[in-house]
């Protein structure tokens, strides 16, 4: 296995983790709520898997458009980075409100 698609594949199991683990549990004025019933539905899992592909493009994205082969260099402005990041994240909110 090549070293750059590991690379994808960990950020995409780290980035699934992540996601599921956080919807797994919350904190509210009670204490600890667990809600493993909720992470076994369906929609439910097939959300995380959404969101942990959309971050793993956005990653592979930014990788292939800030360095061509160390050759043609293209360099990413900071409006692109904060386009790309506003646009993770109202992906990211229209994935958990659907």
């Amino acid at each position: 296995m090549n070293k750059p698609f590991s690379t994808k594949i960990l950020v995409f199991v780290v980035i699934l983790i992540h996601v599921t683990l956080l919807d797994f549990m919350f904190v509210n004025s009670n204490g600890l709520v667990l809600l493993p019933e909720k992470n076994l539905q369906l929609q439910t899992v097939v959300v995380h898997i959404a969101i942990a592909l959309v971050t793993t493009l956005a990653y592979w994205f930014t990788e292939k458009v800030s360095s061509q082969d160390g050759k043609t260099r293209i360099k990413v402005k900071e409006p692109m980075l904060m386009l790309l990041s506003v646009g993770m994240a109202i992906s990211i909110g229209y994935l958990l409100l659907v």
